[in-house]
């Protein structure tokens, strides 16, 4: 059911650009466009959204719940135009994804039990629906960008029988969703039992999935002596390393229950394979792993150290430009202001941005890795797209 919905407000491009820090080589390359115009979506009243995704045309798509309505909001980055695509008796929209140039869909069609996909233009008009699965197999759960080009798709379906498990599959598409590989077994997991997983890709096209698998209770949290992590890496055709212990992060309280702290920042590195980060404990209690607390080689059925130069920033880091820089925010203590910035390869912060209009506290900040920066204060957000994108 497709809608008008809420546009978003577009301002002018600040003055102030960027600012070279460093004479370091490695910056030599780094030369920062100027700074791009500034959008602000305010959300429905009374709403719960989960995060934005922004194409590089800095149109936005995300999910909100009031009340018993929910679906999908779009804002075309010129603030022009907005679209609300409201879930009906018929179908539900589930993921949207950005592409350069507008976004894919998958939704799923309830009459059939069955999956589509729908690719949306730049003026936010869906195209025709195409089928991905069904009847009655399983359910599109994601769809990750790939580096690369194209995306992973992400399923789960329970076993054939009782005794039989549970399946995650993936599969590489391109971008216009046209399978360019077959489903292929990533995970397996007893009937009976519960899973969280997380998945992400490199950038040489390869997914990393991590899982904590665990038996369903009511009201507290499993023992840690039930719950079973593991982190596999996965390809085009099929697993491309064996399953592997996890580091976990943990949280223990100051009564002595532990509970799985979260993975929380994973960061592609240039050549392939995560970084991983966790913020130091706000309060009492223990926090077994913070900082950047291991990095997993791509394809590699290992965790090592990550790299040292990483200590000088935290989670807010993002592989940049295709890869060839990062990004990262820091924030003014007293006002909350945020300065972006263009960091080597090597670590080398060379160029910094003082970003006007973004003095706002209590928030939650994202850089996408076109360099958008995106800060989110419930459904209201903030945007600036692709802020640390380099000169062509």
């Amino acid at each position: 059911m497709w809608e008008t919905g809420i546009r978003a407000t577009l301002m002018p491009p600040q003055a102030a650009g960027w600012t070279a820090v460093s004479n370091d080589p490695s910056c030599q390359q780094l030369l920062p466009a100027p700074a791009p115009n500034q959008l602000t979506w305010m959300g429905p009243a009374d709403a719960v959204c989960d995060p934005p995704a922004v194409n590089r045309d800095g149109d936005l798509a995300i999910y909100s719940l009031s009340g018993t309505l929910d679906g999908f909001n779009f804002a075309s980055g010129d603030g022009a135009a907005g679209q609300y695509v409201a879930t009906g008796r018929l179908e539900r929209l589930m993921v949207a994804v950005p592409r350069a140039h507008g976004f894919a869909t998958v939704s799923h069609a309830y009459s059939g039990a069955c999956d589509y996909s729908r690719l949306l233009d730049q003026t936010g008009q869906p195209g025709p629906a195409t089928l991905i699965d069904g009847p009655y197999a399983s359910t599109i759960y994601q769809v990750v960008p790939n580096p690369r080009g194209g995306f992973v798709e992400e399923r789960s379906f329970e076993g054939a029988s009782p005794v039989a498990p549970n399946y995650l599959e993936l599969r590489w598409v391109d971008d216009d969703l046209r399978p360019t590989g077959e489903w292929h077994t990533a995970v397996t997991w007893p009937m009976g039992t519960q899973n969280l997983w997380t998945l992400v890709v490199d950038q040489l096209g390869r997914a990393l999935v991590l899982t904590l698998v665990f038996p369903p209770s009511l009201g507290s949290t499993p023992d840690p002596s039930m719950w079973d992590f593991s982190a596999r890496w996965v390809g085009l055709d099929g697993p491309i390393s064996d399953s592997f212990p996890p580091v976990v992060p943990t949280y223990t309280d100051p009564n002595g229950r532990v509970y799985f702290a979260g993975w929380d920042s994973i960061r592609p590195l240039p050549d392939g394979g995560f970084a991983m980060y966790h913020p130091p404990l706000q309060g009492p209690g223990v926090l077994s792993h913070s900082g950047w607390y291991g990095y997993y080689p791509s394809a590699l059925a290992e965790v090592i150290q990550p790299p040292s130069w990483l200590a000088m920033y935290d989670g807010s880091l993002q592989l940049v430009a295709g890869g060839a820089a990062y990004a990262a925010i820091q924030r003014d203590p007293q006002t909350c202001a945020r300065t972006v910035s263009l960091i080597s390869p090597s670590g080398v912060t060379c160029q910094q941005l003082s970003v006007d209009r973004s003095d706002l506290c209590g928030t939650k900040d994202m850089l996408q890795n076109d360099g958008t920066l995106i800060v989110l204060a419930g459904c209201p957000v903030r945007w600036w797209p692709q802020l640390a994108r380099l000169m062509q």
